[in-house]
């Protein structure tokens, strides 16, 4: 997301007829509003993890990237929103469990490219358990990117 406002904005607008809305964080590091981000995130009950730049910023790490947020000018809501975020979800969906995360389970800096065989990957590739023991399989690597505001313009629902 990296603090693209603009665009959520845009894609909350379209958004129908969904029972919710994931988001798999780097919710920070960006030039658009941080602020309002957390606002629409949470007026539409988004369910979100942490992604690395979130960990970053409160951790005052990798602070020299381009349009990198300091964490002393976060605003106190946006500071409690990240610091309660969590490397992990698990949701209970309709065909199992989903694990909601930025990477591979609790590393978020791992990930499966695009291009990766998931059915010849190495099976704790594919495999982690949860806090609870139950299985969760990896389908694929979720994007942070929201769609763009000029794909949406389009769209009727």
């Amino acid at each position: 997301m990296h603090a693209e406002d603009e665009k959520l904005a845009t894609a909350f607008a379209h958004l129908r007829g969904v029972d919710v809305v994931l988001c798999v964080g780097d919710l920070v590091d960006g030039a658009g509003d941080l602020d309002r981000c957390v606002e629409l995130l949470e007026a539409h009950r988004v369910v979100t993890v942490r992604g690395n730049h979130d960990r970053w910023v409160l951790g005052d790490e990798m602070r020299h990237l381009a349009e990198a947020h300091a964490a002393a000018e976060l605003a106190p809501r946006t500071r409690a929103h990240l610091a309660a975020l969590h490397a992990t979800r698990r949701i209970d969906t309709v065909a199992g469990p989903l694990l909601l995360c930025h990477g591979l389970g609790t590393d978020d800096m791992e990930f499966v490219n695009g291009g990766d065989d998931l059915q010849r990957a190495p099976s704790d590739r594919r495999v982690h358990r949860d806090q609870r023991g139950c299985a969760v399989r990896y389908f694929a690597r979720a994007a942070s990117t929201i769609a763009r505001a000029d794909e949406l313009r389009g769209t009727t629902s």
